[in-house]
C-alpha cells in the first residue's frame, strides 16, 4: 500500500465519529493510516506499538478498541487488527487482476487466526463467486463477538471495452434500507453522506428505516434525503417529536399557522383620525 492514506471527508460529518472523545478519534484515524495498514484492512499490530506511535495510554487504547468493536468499526484480537472499511475506501475495483493479486498475496501471508477467518467470510459475501477465497475453520475465541461486518459493495468490471466498472448487486445496508422504503434508487451524490452518518449498526439502521417510513407517510418527497438525515441526526421521527415540515422544504410542507402582521408606526399602522372616530371623539 502507498505511503499515504485517504481520509474521506464524510468522516467529519459522521455522527458516530463526532461523538467520540478526542483520544478515540486519534486512535481510529491511526488504525487506518499507520504504515502497517494495508488494502485489506487486516494486519498485525501490537498494543505497545500503538502506545508508542500514537502517544496514547494503554488504558485509552484498550477502552477505545473495545468501543470500536462494539460499534462494528474495528476488530482487534491476539495482536491482529481488522478495519473493515479500508478495502472499500481504497480499492476501486477489487476484481482487477492487479488488485486481486495484491489481496491474495496479503491474505496468504497473514497468519491463520480467527480474525482472518472472519475477514474471508465477509469478503466472500461481498464479491462474485469466482473471486471467493478458501475459508478457514477456526473456532471463535471465548468472549469474542459473533458479529461480522455487513458485506461492502465492490466494483465489478462491466462487459465491453472502455466501459466503466459497475457496482455489484450488494448495496451498503443504509442505502438498501432507503431503497426498500422509498422504492426508488438512491442518487449517487447522496450515498456518501448516508453511509457515513448511518453506518452498519443494527440499531442505527432500524432508526434510519423509521425516519424514512414516517417521512414518506407524511407525504414528503422521497428525494429530500438531506431532510431525512437531519431528522436522523437529531434522533427524531417525523410527526412524533415536532410539528414542523421537512427540513429544506420541497413544495409539500404542511400548512403553517399565519404569523401576526408587524405594525410599523407611520407606515402600516391605523391612522390616528380613524382611531379617534371609532372611539367617538366629540371633535370628530
Amino acid at each position: 500500500m502507498a505511503d499515504y492514506r485517504q481520509i474521506h471527508t464524510c468522516i467529519w460529518k459522521d455522527s458516530w465519529f463526532i461523538e467520540l472523545p478526542q483520544e478515540y478519534k486519534l486512535l481510529f484515524i491511526y488504525l487506518f493510516s499507520n504504515e502497517r495498514a494495508n488494502l485489506t484492512g487486516l494486519y498485525d499490530l501490537s498494543l505497545r506499538v500503538i502506545e508508542f506511535e500514537a502517544g496514547l495510554s494503554m488504558d485509552v487504547i484498550q477502552a477505545g478498541l473495545e468501543r470500536f468493536e462494539r460499534d462494528g468499526k474495528v476488530y482487534y484480537h491476539d495482536g491482529m487488527v481488522w478495519v473493515p472499511t479500508l478495502l472499500r475506501h481504497n480499492a476501486r475495483n477489487v476484481t482487477s487482476p492487479k488488485i486481486q493479486t495484491h489481496i491474495h498475496g496479503v491474505i496468504n501471508s497473514t497468519r491463520d487466526c480467527w480474525l482472518k477467518a472472519k475477514w474471508i467470510e465477509c469478503y466472500n459475501a461481498s464479491v462474485p463467486e469466482q473471486y471467493h477465497m478458501d475459508t478457514l475453520s477456526i473456532p471463535k475465541p471465548e468472549g469474542e463477538s459473533e458479529h461480522v461486518p455487513a458485506p461492502v459493495p465492490v466494483l465489478v468490471p462491466a462487459r465491453g471495452k472502455g466501459r466503466k466498472p459497475t457496482r455489484a448487486k450488494e448495496q451498503h445496508p443504509a442505502v438498501a434500507v432507503y431503497e426498500d422504503e422509498a422504492k426508488v434508487p438512491m442518487r449517487d451524490v447522496a450515498k456518501g453522506d448516508v453511509v457515513g452518518l448511518v453506518g452498519i449498526r443494527s440499531e442505527n439502521l432500524a432508526r434510519w428505516r423509521k425516519v424514512i417510513h414516517a417521512w414518506l407517510l407524511k407525504g414528503w418527497g422521497e428525494g429530500n434525503i438531506g431532510g431525512m438525515l437531519d431528522f436522523y441526526q437529531r434522533n427524531e421521527i417525523p410527526g412524533e417529536d415536532r410539528k414542523t415540515g421537512p427540513p429544506g422544504g420541497n413544495g409539500r410542507d404542511p400548512p403553517q399557522e399565519p404569523k401576526p402582521p408587524v405594525i410599523v408606526p407611520g407606515i402600516n399602522s391605523t391612522p390616528m383620525w380613524e382611531l379617534e372616530a371609532a372611539n367617538g371623539d366629540p371633535d370628530a
